[in-house]
């Protein structure tokens, strides 16, 4: 059976946020209809369109280097070695996170119990809700409403520099490119490669649900523009493809939830598993049933990948185990329910 994401709650009326706590450092986007794209600024935003978001939450800044230090240090993110002179720039404690790659960008924001915003959610956070262009409206962009080329100085800021936009939410124009959990179209609708009813609906989420695999998709999107471009990329509506592994100085992002209630991964992490409530360890029968392995045997039909880590539809990690105890899993479920990870 395929894996199945559901994004958001439901919720659509503008109150829902006045009954639930935003969890430190993010903001309560209220659910409701939201205009994504748009029909007068090229093909890739083509066509404008109504969509439904559900209320969710969102960070209030990109994440910073020092946040992502700390993932670094637990050694769950990638590391970042042996970065050119050039970048030292880019890199203190309250500038945006660079280089972050689409896949450490994901990894992060699970570690930190959330997830990736969908590019419809990041856009009606962009443009709190309605049909603006900016954050602030419709007006021409300045270096003081948005850090973009031209802009002094030619490095990005520390976060929250710029005034705030909708929601409580700052730098949705310029300063760090910002990655969404979006594969990449050509277009929503009207083009050979559109998304289609994938971005269209109830919280859409783009090509194959965002899901890892999805045919013919290579790219994933990247929103806001930055320092380094010009101001028409820090329109809401503009979309940038790039592929997962790509990461520059300039590439950055932040994560959302569904929930107020974050819960860390991995599971594992001891400073969390301190604070549980853990029931008595299994018995040594249990454990013994549980340690039960079996050799599965399907799993070496399909074909691997080409690297570790890089699973699709049509090929398997060169890392996938051929033995499990899954039929037992039971005796661990009350150790590792509701703790993140896997």
């Amino acid at each position: 059976m395929p894996l199945v994401i559901v994004i958001g709650t439901g919720a659509s009326e503008p109150n829902a946020c006045a009954q639930m706590q935003a969890p430190a450092g993010m903001a309560c986007v209220p659910g409701g209809p939201a205009t994504i794209g748009s029909d007068r600024h090229g093909r890739p935003a083509r066509p404008e369109h109504e969509v439904s978001i559900s209320t969710f939450f969102i960070d209030t800044h990109e994440v910073t280097n020092a946040q992502y230090r700390e993932c670094e240090a637990e050694g769950v993110c990638p590391r970042r070695r042996r970065l050119p002179r050039s970048y030292q720039r880019f890199l203190d404690a309250d500038q945006p996170a660079i280089p972050i790659s689409w896949k450490m960008a994901q990894t992060y924001c699970v570690w930190a119990g959330k997830r990736l915003p969908t590019e419809a959610e990041w856009e009606k956070v962009a443009r709190g809700g309605d049909r603006r262009a900016f954050p602030w409206g419709d007006d021409s962009p300045s270096c003081d409403r948005a850090h973009f080329k031209g802009c002094k100085p030619s490095v990005t800021l520390p976060v929250g520099t710029r005034p705030v936009g909708p929601y409580g939410v700052y730098d949705m124009a310029g300063n760090g490119y910002e990655w969404v959990n979006d594969w990449a179209s050509g277009c929503y609708g009207g083009c050979r490669d559109s998304c289609g009813e994938a971005c269209r609906g109830q919280d859409p989420q783009g090509p194959c649900g965002g899901l890892p695999g999805c045919e013919n998709r290579k790219k994933r999107l990247l929103k806001g523009g930055s320092w380094y471009w010009p101001a028409e990329r820090t329109r809401a509506f503009a979309r940038r493809a790039e592929r997962p592994f790509s990461g520059l100085h300039r590439f950055s992002f932040r994560c959302a939830s569904d929930t107020p209630t974050l819960t860390r991964a991995p599971f594992w992490h001891e400073a969390a598993r301190a604070e549980l409530d853990l029931p008595d360890a299994p018995s040594s029968e249990a454990l013994e049933i549980a340690n039960r392995v079996r050799n599965d045997e399907a799993v070496l039909e399909i074909k691997t990948c080409a690297n570790q880590g890089d699973a699709q539809w049509s090929c398997r990690d060169p890392m996938s185990y051929v033995q499990s105890n899954e039929a037992q899993r039971g005796v661990y479920r009350p150790y590792i329910e509701n703790l993140g990870g896997a």
